[in-house]
C-alpha cells in the first residue's frame, strides 16, 4: 500500500500538477480499509433486488450446492392490482406451477371476482375441431355436463 501511495504522489506532482495531487491525497486519507469497503459493497448488493424487471423474488432455491434467489415472473395485472382480481380478464398463461391457463372470473357466490388456474401443461387441447373421440372421452371423464360457471372444471370443459 505504501508503494501505491508513493506512486500516486509522484505521478500527480510530476505529470498532472497540484489539482490531481489534492485528489491523490484525498484517496490516501481514506479512513476505510479494503476489507471495510468490500463489506460495504457486499451489503449494498445484498439489499438490492436480485431479479430483473417483471420478476419478483420468492424465497431462495438450491442450485449446484449453493443458495440463489428464486426469481419468478410477475403478471403485470398482479403487479398493478396487488394480486387481487377487480374485474374479469382475458385468458392468460398461468403463474401457477403445472397449470396452463388463468383468468379472473365472477365468483359463483356473487361476491367479487376470483382468479382460477386450469389446464395441464404439455397437454394439447383439441378445441372446436379435432379428435372427437378424444374430446368426448375428456368431457365424460371430467363430468363436463354438471360443471358450474366460475370453476376450473367449467373453464377446462369450455376449452374442449
Amino acid at each position: 500500500m505504501e508503494n501505491w501511495n508513493k506512486f500516486l504522489e509522484e505521478e500527480s506532482k510530476d505529470k498532472l500538477g497540484s489539482e490531481v495531487s489534492d485528489k491523490a491525497q484525498a484517496t490516501l486519507d481514506n479512513p476505510y480499509t479494503f476489507e471495510q469497503i468490500e463489506e460495504m459493497v457486499r451489503q449494498e448488493l445484498a439489499e438490492a433486488d436480485p431479479c430483473w424487471d417483471g420478476y419478483q423474488q420468492i424465497g431462495m432455491k438450491d442450485k449446484d450446492g449453493r443458495e440463489v434467489p428464486n426469481c419468478v415472473p410477475v403478471d403485470e395485472q398482479e403487479l398493478e392490482e396487488g394480486g387481487q382480481c377487480t374485474g374479469p380478464t382475458q385468458k392468460a398463461s398461468s403463474t401457477s406451477k403445472g397449470k396452463k391457463w388463468m383468468q379472473c372470473v365472477k365468483n359463483p357466490d356473487g361476491k367479487g371476482y376470483k382468479r382460477i388456474h386450469w389446464g395441464q401443461k404439455g397437454v394439447r387441447v383439441t378445441g372446436d375441431s379435432g379428435n372427437t373421440k378424444r374430446k368426448k372421452s375428456f368431457r365424460a371423464r371430467h363430468g363436463c355436463s354438471d360443471a358450474k360457471p366460475g370453476t376450473a372444471k367449467y373453464m377446462a370443459c369450455k376449452d374442449w
